[in-house]
């Protein structure tokens, strides 16, 4: 067959939706092949592994870097983050951008400090979602603050 290209992925996302600000987003995103490498189940708790800090450190540290994003809540699973971040600057893709660096940012360093070899860290792409009202934006932070609990409760533990 000539010309082998891979199928089209189907895209979730808003058409005609610049997903720049000012709106604020849900976002999750996995690690490669769902591995496990973010966080652990520990003494009755999930405890952040050393990439999950540094995901952790780096999220916090978003607003530093361009586009202008504020991080606000988010939680670092085994195998993959939640985060709610608002988007303020104005220039189109701004979401993608922002996740795009974090993943990039978390990538080299991790291989930096000889956490991570040369497979991916991460999976392709990432869910997003629009919160277009505070009683929305309520009940993620919600799921958010509960998630960790769900996924012990999930372990039967």
């Amino acid at each position: 067959m000539s010309g082998d290209l891979l199928p089209r992925r189907r895209s979730w996302r808003l058409h005609h939706f610049a997903y720049s600000g000012p709106w604020i987003y849900f976002i999750t995103f996995v690690t490669a092949e769902r591995r496990p490498i973010l966080a652990e189940y520990a003494v009755g708790r999930l405890r952040s592994l050393p990439i999950g800090d540094l995901l952790s450190d780096t999220w916090r540290r978003l607003a530093e870097h361009p586009p202008a994003a504020d991080p606000l809540d988010h939680c670092v699973m085994p195998d993959h983050f939640h985060g709610i971040v608002r988007i303020r600057s104005d220039a189109p893709d701004s979401l993608c951008r922002v996740v795009n660096g974090l993943k990039g940012a978390v990538t080299r360093q991790a291989r930096r400090r000889g956490l991570l070899g040369p497979d991916p860290l991460w999976a392709r792409s990432f869910h997003d979602r629009v919160i277009r009202s505070e009683s929305v934006l309520q009940e993620v932070q919600r799921y958010i603050a509960d998630n960790p609990a769900r996924w012990v409760q999930k372990l039967g533990r």
